[in-house]
């Protein structure tokens, strides 16, 4: 009898000590750390291209703080840009105010993107990462732009950039 008691306290003592073990993982290395460290830096995206709406292919100015060129924050994983375009207007979108991160023709969601607003089909345009097709527009009007960093998640996008003219 006193052995099924003692194993049974000892058994009570071990899931206690088990279930506060599961408490908490935490390991002090002496930093404070908040959830916005793991969502990462916020992204200098801006549209650069011929004429004063985008920069005069002035990267500096185009990334530069409270240019007219720069990408408003909607959310970490969706950035916009919004202007008047016209007929004949080229551009294309760079990052962090350099060439080595640039979008382009290649980068767009052919489907969710404003039809006819470039020549052909997202089979003529076959850039490198380096230098992607710069947009050359067909159609003028209210532009938007919408840049989502992470379209490959949940199958919602084909490409980063959206771009809708009305």
């Amino acid at each position: 009898m006193f052995k099924k008691k003692g194993l049974l306290v000892l058994g009570a003592a071990l899931l206690v000590v088990g279930v506060t073990s599961c408490g908490s993982n935490v390991i002090d290395d002496g930093n404070d750390y908040d959830v916005s460290d793991t969502v990462g830096k916020d992204l200098v995206l801006s549209v650069i291209g011929s004429g004063d709406t985008y920069g005069n292919w002035d990267a500096a100015a185009t990334g530069a703080d409270g240019s007219a060129q720069r990408f408003t924050k909607i959310y970490s994983t969706h950035y916009q840009f919004t202007c008047t375009a016209k007929v004949e207007d080229e551009f294309k979108v760079h990052q962090d105010t350099a060439w080595t991160s640039q979008y382009g023709v290649e980068d767009m969601d052919w489907t969710k993107s404003t039809t006819g607003i470039v020549t052909g089909t997202s089979d003529d345009y076959t850039e490198g990462a380096s230098n992607r097709s710069n947009f050359k527009l067909l159609k003028g009007g209210a532009m938007t732009i919408d840049f989502y960093p992470y379209y490959f998640i949940g199958g919602t996008y084909t490409g980063p950039l959206v771009v809708t003219i009305i």
